[in-house]
């Protein structure tokens, strides 16, 4: 069974590339502009979830503490991404993080990582 990756960030370009990149490896991918609760994700179970730290509603770094807080998310490993400084980022409760513009290959590279380290938990 493919890997389910759950994509969420606000502009529509990258939720584009993201989810193309990844379905072409293989992966299982859907994708959210923004959320107004963790529900979604609690309801779409995925093995692991990309996040934008900047989004309208409910922020990416709001989102994350949100999603390690709660019982049925918070073994979902967490890929932040952001054009936002290093001292912003550090507020996130991300496993990973990528700056803004990505590499593919670190983007595949740190995917691959966070899915295996589901897999042993």
């Amino acid at each position: 069974m493919n890997s389910s990756i759950l994509v969420i960030d606000d502009e529509a370009a990258i939720r584009d590339l993201l989810t193309m990149i990844l379905s072409e490896e293989g992966y299982d991918v859907s994708n959210l502009a923004q959320l107004s609760s963790i529900e979604p994700i609690i309801a779409a179970s995925p093995d692991l979830v990309i996040l934008d730290m900047r989004m309208p509603g409910i922020s990416g770094t709001k989102l994350s503490h949100m999603l390690k807080a709660n019982p049925y998310t918070s073994s979902i490993p967490l890929l932040g991404i952001s054009a936002a400084t290093e001292n912003e980022t550090s507020e996130m409760q991300c496993d990973a993080f990528l700056p803004k513009p990505f590499d593919v290959d670190e983007l595949l590279t740190r995917v691959d990582q966070l899915l295996q380290q589901q897999v042993r938990i």
